[in-house]
């Protein structure tokens, strides 16, 4: 399962799990000490995240490192994959992001 990782997908997940905290991508890459250029490049899948990043991602998310491999229960298809593409959960986070504004 863990051999053929798609940071794609773990950067989707951080960009879910970051739209429910309520966290920005700079206020996120402050935390976990990088920069908001790489936590960008991370949440697109164009670099590769460590594991000590997504330990600390997942302290500040409080959620398990499973959850970067796979996407919740309740987004998940019938398959067992995402029935989003990436495109339409780019959209959903935006529409999350505005609604925790209007709170």
């Amino acid at each position: 399962m863990y051999s053929e990782v798609d940071f794609t997908k773990i950067g989707i997940a951080i960009k879910m799990l970051r739209a429910r905290k309520h966290i920005s991508q700079r206020y996120l890459a402050e935390l976990i000490g990088i920069s908001q250029t790489h936590m960008s490049n991370i949440e697109s899948g164009r670099v590769q995240v460590n594991l000590r990043l997504m330990a600390k991602m997942a302290d500040v998310f409080d959620c398990l490192l499973d959850d970067f491999f796979r996407p919740p229960e309740h987004l998940r298809g019938q398959g067992g994959d995402l029935p989003y593409s990436e495109e339409d959960l780019v959209l959903i986070i935006k529409l999350l992001q505005l609604l925790g504004k209007k709170k």
